[in-house]
């Protein structure tokens, strides 16, 4: 083993990020609130998953809860899914909306 010289300091390099490159994490209800907001109008699995940037299983894992709970309707439209918000779902995300004008 080397010693190391007890006069050199480590410098940690100084990396500039620009806003949109800084990554945000986004809480379950930010994601839940962000594919209801997309399903106001009829969308497939495909578009969601791309839109809210999503693994194919994150996108299923979401999808599940949010029909399970209520707040989308999936029908089938020729051979494909089709996610739709509730009244239900509507009712959270303009709670969740108040909310996060709050903050």
């Amino acid at each position: 083993m080397s010693e190391k010289n007890s006069n050199t300091v480590m410098v940690r390099p100084f990396i500039s990020q620009s806003k949109e490159s800084r990554r945000s994490y986004r809480t379950f209800d930010d994601i839940k609130a962000e594919i209801l907001s997309f399903a106001r109008k009829d969308a497939l699995f495909s578009q969601i998953m791309c839109r809210c940037g999503m693994s194919f299983q994150q996108c299923h894992k979401y999808l599940r809860t949010l029909n399970d709970t209520g707040f989308l309707n999936v029908q089938e439209a020729e051979g494909r899914k089709v996610y739709t918000i509730t009244e239900k779902g509507k009712r959270w995300l303009q709670a969740y909306r108040q909310l996060r004008e709050i903050k």
